[in-house]
């Protein structure tokens, strides 16, 4: 959400690389609080991207009945991502979160060799 909200915002400053430099020293600071996760590999990227997902509709309509801010604000980012670049990769992680898919992450980056 929050890359989201900076390729929105950044347009509209003087300097947007000082927001996108604070942006990513805060993004790095918090990834040691949630133990570093390996980040995947290209190929298990595209692999992901090739998870078959529900439609839309069905994608909001679960963000709209979860008491959960953090899921609106995903749902609503992930699909404005989408409309603005076209890597399905968001709708994976949408409906991921919605826990509208299941699929092992780990399972299917153990699958890829590269």
């Amino acid at each position: 959400t929050g890359c989201h909200w900076l390729r929105l915002v950044s347009p509209h400053l003087d300097e947007p690389q000082r927001l996108a430099m604070h942006f990513w020293e805060v993004v790095m600071a918090l990834y040691t609080k949630i133990d570093m996760p390996a980040l995947p590999s290209p190929e298990v990227l595209d692999q992901w991207r090739t998870v078959p997902v529900p439609p839309d509709e069905i994608i909001a309509a679960a963000a709209v009945a979860s008491n959960d801010e953090h899921d609106h604000s995903l749902v609503f980012s992930a699909f404005e991502e989408f409309r603005d670049t076209g890597d399905p990769l968001y709708k994976v992680v949408a409906a991921r979160r919605m826990g509208l898919i299941d699929f092992d992450a780990d399972a299917l980056q153990g699958q890829v060799t590269s």
